[in-house]
């Protein structure tokens, strides 16, 4: 269901991607009439009060951008072709995402991010049977787990949790790296790479529950995880292993909110969501 926070969120990355995104080729005029339309469209939709039409604008505004991104990548030939991020409009990109996200052509990543003050941003993860509560952030359930769209090569994570006590799983990626919280007492955060041996480390008093900052470094030689100011675990890794985030609810719930996910995504991932 859209609601028009939603849609004003979507708009607005619309507006801003669309100033802040380096021009490629020329527009032909297939592409500058479809452009024109999806213009009026958003005016459109900024001067009706009706659910039901903001939301058949905005499937509009949505099929518009996919004709917009086929231009651009090309047409189908049965099997999926390379798509260059750096070749696709602002809009073509960020019409695919419920979260505001930008494209840096110069490192080749993407960063998205995301206030959870709206449920259009869930568009962006996999919930499965999760039912997410969106109140001063994503709130997880124990057992929930919410994983984001993207397949990335190389990724930084950062976000600020809500622990009521520390049990259970916190983040993990579908490529093997896990952290989890608990221990006898609970005080202690476990951090888990394939094939690699066990981190942990015991958290001050202090920073064991309430809204503690959190951290996740997966680059192509090390992978670090940061838990509160101070409680920092880092590892040499032979192998870059990131694929998708899963944000987990651990044994009794966790809150995310201030979430910022910055890296590179794998190259067969945008082929394939791209010219889906």
């Amino acid at each position: 269901m859209y609601y028009r926070s939603t849609s004003a969120a979507l708009i607005l990355s619309i507006g801003i991607l669309l100033s802040a995104t380096r021009p490629a080729a020329p527009a032909s005029p297939a592409d500058e009439a479809i452009e024109d339309a999806i213009t009026l469209l958003k005016r459109r939709w900024g001067q009706t009060e009706d659910k039901e039409e903001q939301k058949r604008i905005l499937e509009a505004i949505s099929s518009l951008a996919g004709l917009l991104q086929k231009s651009k990548v090309g047409p189908g030939t049965g099997t999926k072709k390379s798509v260059d991020l750096a070749k696709l409009t602002g809009l073509a990109i960020s019409s695919r995402f419920g979260g505001h996200v930008v494209y840096n052509a110069r490192t080749g990543e993407l960063t998205f991010t995301y206030d959870f003050k709206d449920r259009g941003q869930l568009r962006d993860f996999d919930l499965g049977k999760s039912k997410p509560v969106l109140k001063g952030g994503l709130a997880l359930e124990g057992g929930d787990v919410a994983t984001h769209v993207v397949k990335f090569k190389t990724f930084s994570l950062s976000a600020t949790v809500y622990v009521k006590q520390m049990r259970g799983s916190l983040v993990r990626t579908t490529e093997g790296t896990a952290i989890s919280v608990g221990g006898a007492l609970p005080d202690t955060v476990y951090f888990d790479i394939k094939g690699e041996s066990s981190l942990s480390v015991i958290i001050p008093g202090a920073e064991r529950s309430g809204d503690v900052p959190i951290q996740l470094t997966i680059q192509e030689d090390r992978q670090a995880f940061q838990y509160g100011p101070t409680s920092k675990l880092s590892k040499k890794v032979k192998e870059p292993r990131a694929g998708q985030i899963e944000l987990l609810g651990g044994d009794l719930g966790f809150r995310y909110s201030k979430l910022v996910i910055s890296g590179k995504p794998d190259e067969a991932w945008v082929a394939e969501f791209f010219n889906k």
